[in-house]
């Protein structure tokens, strides 16, 4: 048991991964923070009541830490708010990437702490995947920290440690399948009628459009049938782990049935639909983004670069079904 334990997270894999993650969260963490400086909520968001802002953190018995070295005002809102732009940004180049998700995660927290009102799930989230991330060689390809390095964007070529990959998927896992189970309210279940769907995109606080039109048939069927399969995917979601961590031993039916048919496509590919459909058609911010930056996690490098080819290979066919040459 501790032999195997030991060499499931001792695997080595190319980086690629790993740094289409870092890429990805970087630049949707920085769009997102630009977002709110388009607003003009940073001041809003993160001074004190005291000084026009919503925060009430400088009354608490526990002072957020940035509040105790920069103090409560606007000048200390729009300092918090530059370094959570820098981090963001360096982290997406790959400057002192470490370094950069380390220090993204503490100005993420500490904003979360000055007004926990405005502090959502996916931020949770993404700050547990930059704290992994810290603690990664996600750096080692496509980044500044590669060039100065190794003199190449490409690095040396050489293989990290697979294990962050393996946390990011398991965080996943989890968080999907608490999701599930924290669904209680009746409008999820056949007794209320699986009309959750249809609710919310009826919920103005929540539709990005009007969709009163759902009303009918055979719409209102569709938003019912959505809500099945949410559910059944979400409460369903830990199978997946059966391809990442395969216990020991012999495998029984159903692990082979997953192995031969590469099953755990269906759970990934139903969560990347999901999300997009989020996408457009509900005003959720940065929730479905933040989420699809995290999915190359799912595959391993090997996996990714022969879908890659895969794709490359399709797109190079002339309309006669011929392949191209190669230039």
């Amino acid at each position: 048991m501790i032999r195997w334990w030991v060499e499931l997270w001792d695997r080595r894999e190319a980086p690629t991964i790993l740094a289409i993650v870092r890429i990805g969260l970087g630049l949707v963490l920085f769009a997102d923070f630009m977002t709110v400086w388009g607003l003009g909520l940073v001041e809003t968001l993160w001074t004190d009541t005291a000084h026009g802002g919503l925060s009430q953190a400088s009354g608490i018995s526990r002072v957020p830490l940035w509040y105790q070295l920069f103090g409560a005002g606007p000048a200390s809102a729009r300092a918090l708010h530059a370094g959570l732009v820098l981090t963001s940004f360096t982290l997406a180049l790959g400057w002192f990437s470490r370094s950069s998700a380390l220090l993204l995660m503490l100005l993420y927290a500490q904003s979360s702490a000055i007004l926990p009102e405005a502090d959502r799930a996916i931020d949770m989230l993404l700050r547990n995947v930059l704290m992994i991330l810290a603690c990664s060689r996600c750096g080692a390809i496509w980044s500044l920290d590669a060039i100065v390095r190794t003199g190449h964007v490409s690095g040396d070529g050489q293989p990290i440690e697979a294990w962050p990959r393996y946390l990011i998927v398991l965080q996943l896992v989890v968080m999907y399948f608490t999701a599930g189970v924290q669904k209680y309210g009746q409008h999820w279940w056949p007794w209320g009628g699986n009309s959750a769907l249809y609710v919310i995109l009826n919920d103005w606080a929540y539709a990005k459009y009007r969709f009163g039109w759902l009303i009918h048939q055979p719409f209102y069927a569709f938003t019912q049938l959505s809500v099945f399969v949410t559910m059944f995917f979400q409460w369903t979601y830990p199978v997946v782990l059966l391809h990442y961590f395969p216990p020991r031993g012999a495998p029984g039916i159903f692990r082979r049935w997953m192995a031969r048919w590469q099953a755990h496509w269906v759970w990934i590919g139903v969560g990347a639909l999901f999300h997009l459909a989020i996408a457009s058609t509900m005003a959720l911010g940065i929730f479905p983004w933040g989420m699809l930056v995290l999915y190359p996690a799912y595959l391993h490098p090997d996996e990714a670069a022969a879908l890659f080819r895969r794709a490359r290979g399709r797109w190079s066919r002339t309309p006669d079904g011929i392949p191209s040459p190669s230039p």
